[in-house]
């Protein structure tokens, strides 16, 4: 397939996920939530962006920021000045933002900030009212654009103040107040996540930010297939034990398999990604 690759210069994720090690054991030495694991939660994040078929870096959060299109903060506890500044200014040249919850809540010396999200809260253009940790059998729920979604773990209420509600609390002592909110700055926009979402809200909440911020997407994805676009072509992985069956349009060509791709293969299309769509057989 070297001819069909040669001089093609698409490769590159366009969205970053920022990590930090500070941030994780801030959370090990005081998670507020016995279920609270800062792994469980990044990843929360990282599957979603992957099962709608996006490519991620994952980047510490001093990382430069060029040459993206959209930036995740997952749980950005120790957030300061210099961090908000950066995404402040991503987001006005037209990139999008995602934070979650249990950002800017603690400063370096881990003293807890009067207010939440902290610094990030004029970008985000809201303050945290309150939360609450929801126990394994407890079942939250916000409603997202029209549907209704449950959520885990963690929730906060939201007073949007500069921002757009885009889902409420409609359970519990938070119903009806603000639990994801978005906030356009400049040409682009931060939606802030006040809740740990299950899978059906994570796929909902990231399937818009990254439409938004115009990377193409194809899924949500089944488990343990995962897409990339390399050299003009896009690349179907099958991971899993099952065979699955990947459709693209009828003009596309098939340079390594087809469509029907068996466990543990994988088959390449010069279809765009976002045309193509993966089903387990």
């Amino acid at each position: 397939m070297s001819d069909q690759t040669d001089g093609e210069s698409d490769n590159g994720a366009r969205v970053a996920l920022l990590h930090d090690y500070e941030n994780l054991w801030g959370l090990d030495i005081e998670p507020a939530s016995v279920d609270f694991d800062y792994w469980d939660h990044l990843l929360t994040y990282y599957a979603a962006l992957r099962r709608h078929g996006a490519e991620v870096d994952v980047l510490p959060t001093d990382a430069d920021l060029g040459g993206y299109d959209a930036v995740v903060g997952p749980t950005l506890y120790f957030a300061d000045e210099d961090l908000a500044d950066s995404l402040d200014s991503f987001a006005r040249d037209g990139g999008e933002v995602l934070v979650t919850v249990r950002s800017g809540v603690k400063n370096e010396h881990n003293r807890l900030r009067p207010t939440l999200p902290g610094p990030l809260g004029d970008l985000a253009g809201a303050t945290v009212e309150q939360y609450e940790g929801y126990r394994g059998d407890a079942d939250p729920e916000v409603e997202y654009r029209g549907e209704t979604y449950a959520f885990r773990t963690w929730g906060e209420w939201l007073d949007a103040d500069a921002a757009e509600a885009v889902a409420t609390h409609e359970t519990g002592p938070a119903a009806g107040t603000a639990a994801i909110t978005r906030n356009e700055r400049g040409d682009g926009a931060v939606t802030y996540l006040g809740v740990w979402p299950e899978e059906p809200l994570a796929d909902a909440v990231v399937g818009d930010f990254l439409d938004d911020a115009g990377v193409p997407t194809a899924g949500p994805l089944p488990d343990g297939v995962r897409l990339a676009r390399r050299g003009g072509l896009t690349w179907v992985a099958n991971f899993t034990s099952d065979s699955v069956r990947a459709d693209a349009p009828a003009d596309a060509t098939w340079h390594l398999g087809d469509g029907d791709i068996e466990k543990f293969d994988v088959a390449v299309t010069d279809a765009p990604l976002a045309d193509v769509s993966v089903d387990a057989e």
